[in-house]
Formats: structure tokens, sequence, C-alpha cells
């Protein structure tokens, strides 16, 4: 089978959530002996560097080079065509000439949508079955920013916006022979908004756990590029967080717990420390770290599962979201306890108490963190339960076969 993956940007380093996705199943699909072609929107040199890793895979690269920030052509292109500004940005004609070029030469038998964006690139694949993989419901994640906004303006924009997004949604995916969702409060929540004329499939997230392992165990290198193997162990009073830090919901999610949660956890843990993990932090964020010195935050890293390791609590404060977590199923992986917030493990079969610990207020949450910290027993109850579910649930192998059976109806029904 030819299979395309149209992307928003290279899913090459995976250093965000959606670029572990989309790396991993192109992973799985290539294993699975497929012919995988991706083509992508290229937006600088660090780019260019990145295309003989994912071709030395197997993995044939076309790319277009695109523009990473919101112009005023976009803005003025978004209000003449009544399209979301995050899709404005995508939409490009050298990208659709391109596109049809591939499908003719390269005898495509399916074409897979990478984000929701990509998908107004459909009337390019008339004749051939196209499948969008929703990474989370975009129009979701863009009500809850607007709920939470105080800016009167921003809010008005922001509402604006997610109604136009839940009608692009609602649109491309009645279209699409396949939607993808992560899970299945997605599923429901898509079908709301498309109704019963679509019937997505779950392809939830995963993780790599030969990779991602407890620090006993050896970490084999990945398909990536320089990586330094986990040697750290837990340090008693060590959190850490780990996630993209220009992603809106991780800064809002990191300001609520340096504000709210992190001063009643060293009211009991006086020598706690945290560190956080992830790119392109905020001035805002940068501050907390000056004003304390038990904050520690390093940006972006090649390999966090050192930092992981050297953890003896997880958090994920999330109050914004759509779809799963990536960074719970790495943390449980690693055998490391995670204290979240419903929204944060939203879409993860996970069990409250079992393998995971759930806390909505400030003080709860403090409390949690407090008692994985003090009690070796719940730590570990914590770290066995978390790693066994992972294992069960949420391997990539799994998950890229079911993605592979899907697939293959797909093209099946076209036929």
């Amino acid at each position: 089978m030819n299979i395309l993956f149209l992307t928003p940007r290279l899913p090459y380093f995976p250093d965000t959530g959606a670029k572990i996705r989309t790396w991993n199943l192109l992973l799985q699909v290539k294993k699975c002996g497929d012919n995988v072609n991706l083509l992508s929107f290229l937006y600088d040199k660090e780019d260019i560097k990145m295309i003989d890793v994912i071709k030395n895979v197997g993995i044939k690269v076309f790319t277009v080079e695109g523009k990473d920030k919101i112009s005023a052509i976009t803005v003025l292109r978004s209000l003449i065509l009544n399209l979301p500004l995050t899709v404005a940005k995508y939409r490009n004609r050298r990208m659709e000439v391109l596109l049809k070029d591939i499908i003719e030469n390269h005898k495509i038998d399916i074409v897979h949508f990478d984000h929701i964006h990509m998908s107004q690139y459909a009337s390019c694949c008339e004749g051939i079955p196209t499948v969008i993989d929703e990474h989370n419901v975009e129009s979701v994640i863009l009500r809850r920013y607007a709920e939470r906004e105080t800016n009167f303006l921003k809010k008005l924009i922001l509402k604006s916006e997610y109604r136009k997004m839940g009608k692009f949604e609602r649109m491309s995916c009645l279209k699409a022979s396949k939607v993808f969702v992560v899970s299945e409060n997605d599923r429901n929540t898509l079908v709301g908004l498309c109704g019963n004329g679509i019937n997505p499939e779950i392809i939830p997230n995963g993780v790599d756990t030969n990779y991602f392992s407890p620090p006993s165990n050896p970490h084999p290198t990945p398909n990536t590029l320089d990586s330094t193997p986990s040697t750290l162990h837990p340090t008693p009073f060590s959190i850490v967080f780990t996630g993209s830090l220009d992603w809106f919901p991780n800064e809002d999610g990191l300001i609520y717990f340096f504000t709210e949660i992190y001063p009643l956890i060293k009211r009991e843990v006086p020598q706690v420390n945290i560190t956080v993990v992830g790119r392109n932090p905020s001035r805002r964020l940068l501050q907390f770290a000056r004003n304390d010195k038990s904050i520690n935050i390093v940006g972006r890293v090649d390999d966090v599962r050192t930092f992981i390791a050297n953890a003896k609590v997880f958090v994920v404060p999330l109050r914004i979201g759509g779809g799963t977590r990536l960074k719970i199923l790495e943390a449980m992986a690693s055998g490391v306890p995670v204290v979240s917030t419903s929204i944060g493990a939203e879409g993860l079969m996970v069990e409250e108490g079992r393998n995971i610990l759930i806390a909505n207020n400030p003080e709860e949450f403090a409390q949690r963190v407090v008692e994985v910290i003090d009690n070796k027993q719940i730590a570990d109850l914590l770290s066995q339960a978390g790693r066994k579910f992972v294992e069960q649930n949420y391997d990539w192998r799994i998950i890229g076969g079911k993605l592979k059976e899907v697939y293959r109806k797909a093209v099946d029904n076209v036929k």
C-alpha cells in the first residue's frame, strides 16, 4: 500500500506531543511494510537538517516552504474564506500543486491528514480515500480558551474562532473516509459536533515502552538524534513537568501550579524542587525560576528520560486541553507516579487511586503530591500499576496494528 501523510510541519525532531504521535504512527506504518510518503511544510534551516533522518528510516519526504507566523495576509484570507486563522495559516497554492503531483505519480492509495488543519486539501484527493487524525477536537480547545480569557476583545476573537473551527471540523470530518480520535471522550464530542454521519475510530496516543522504562532497566537508543540514556534515580523531593511551553494549556497549567499549588507543597515539604522541561518558555515562566531557586526550567532537550527518571512525582496541572496527554503515558512507562487534574488525564482509561492520582483544586493537588513524596508505599504502588497499565493498553506496536487495519478497510471500501 502507498500511504501519504500530509503534516503541518515535519514530525522530526519529536519534541512535542503532536510530533511524537505523528512520528510514531509513521514508524509503525513503515514497519508494516508499506510505502510511506511524507508531505510537509518546511520552516527553517533546522527543519532541513531533519529531512535526512526521516529518509533514513525509509520514508520519502516532500516539502513546501511555509510561514510559521500568522501574517496580515493570513488574517485577510481567514476573513474572506470564513476559515479559522489556524487553518488559513496552512493554505498554500504550492502545497496543492505538489500534493496533486504526488498522488498522480506515486500511485497513492490513501492520504492521511495529520491534524484537522491539513484536511483543507481534501479537494486535491478525489477518487482516493482520506483519513483525518484529530489529535484534539480543536473547536473544544478554542472554546475552553474563550471561557478562561478575561480580556473582552480577546474573548470575542476566540469565540469567533471556535465557531469557525467547529463549522470547519464538521464539514471536513463528514467528507473524510475515516476520522481518528485519541479517546472515547473525543469520539463522543466529535459525534455531537458532526451528528451520526461519522463513526470516528479511536487510535489512541501511545508510548514506546522499551524506550521509556523504569530507571533500573537499560534504555535503548531510539530512532532519534544523539540521545543520552537515563542513568539517574529519583531524588527524595523532586517534581517534574514536561511539555511544549509555547502551547498555551501547558503555560496556563504551570502558572496555576506555581501560584496556587507549589507554595502549599513547599509549606509541607520545604526541600521540594521542580524541574520543567519544554521548548520556548515564556518570560513569565522564566520569572518564576528567577524568583525561586527550587524551580528549574531547562527548556528543550533531546532526551527527556533522564529528567523524568530523576523525579519522585510527575505533575500535570492542566486546566485547558483536548485529546490525551502523551506526557502521562511517558511518565507511567518510566515508573514515575503521576498527579494530574481531571482535564490533564482526560481521555485516558486511567483509574484514580490505582494508577494515577487526580486532584482538581490547589489544596487537594498539593496534598496528593505530598502523599507521593512522603509515602513510599503509595509511590511504589502507583509506579508499578502505571507501568503495567501502559504496557497493556498504550504500546505503539498495538496501536500501529490497529491503524494499518483501518487503512486497509478504507482502501477496500473504495475498490
